[in-house]
C-alpha cells in the first residue's frame, strides 16, 4: 500500500465520521478505518495501532476481538498514559454508543485499570 493510498484512506475516515455524513461515506470510512488498523497491526505499529483503533471505533467499524487484544496489550505495556487513556476512551465509547457495530460490550477486553497501568 502506498503512502498516497494511506492518506486517501485517512481522508475517507475523517469525512465518514463527520456529522451528517452520507451513509456511503460512513461505510467507506468503516472499511478504511479497519484497513488502516489491520495494516498497523501487521507492521507491528504499537501507538499508531491504538490511535487507529480509536478512529475505527469512532467510525463504528466492526473491530475484531484480536485487534482489541493487540491494542489492549500495547496499552498495558506502554509507559505513555495517553495511549492507555485512548484505549479506555474507545472502550467507553462503545459502551455508551450501544448502536455501534463494533464488538458487543460483553466481548470487550477487560478495561479496568490495573497496578501495571497505573491509576493517576
Amino acid at each position: 500500500m502506498t503512502r498516497r493510498a494511506v492518506r486517501d484512506m485517512k481522508r475517507l475516515v475523517r469525512r465518514g465520521v463527520m456529522p451528517y455524513a452520507p451513509s456511503d461515506d460512513e461505510e467507506r470510512a468503516r472499511e478504511a478505518a479497519l484497513a488502516l488498523l489491520t495494516r498497523s497491526i501487521k507492521f507491528g505499529h504499537r501507538r499508531l495501532a491504538v490511535i487507529r483503533l480509536a478512529k475505527a471505533v469512532e467510525a463504528k467499524a466492526a473491530v475484531t476481538k484480536e485487534q482489541w487484544k493487540y491494542c489492549e496489550r500495547v496499552a498495558a505495556e506502554s509507559p505513555d498514559i495517553a495511549v492507555r487513556r485512548l484505549l479506555i476512551s474507545s472502550a467507553n465509547r462503545i459502551q455508551v454508543g450501544a448502536q455501534s457495530s463494533a464488538l458487543p460490550v460483553n466481548q470487550l477486553p477487560n478495561m479496568e485499570p490495573t497496578e501495571k497501568w497505573g491509576t493517576d
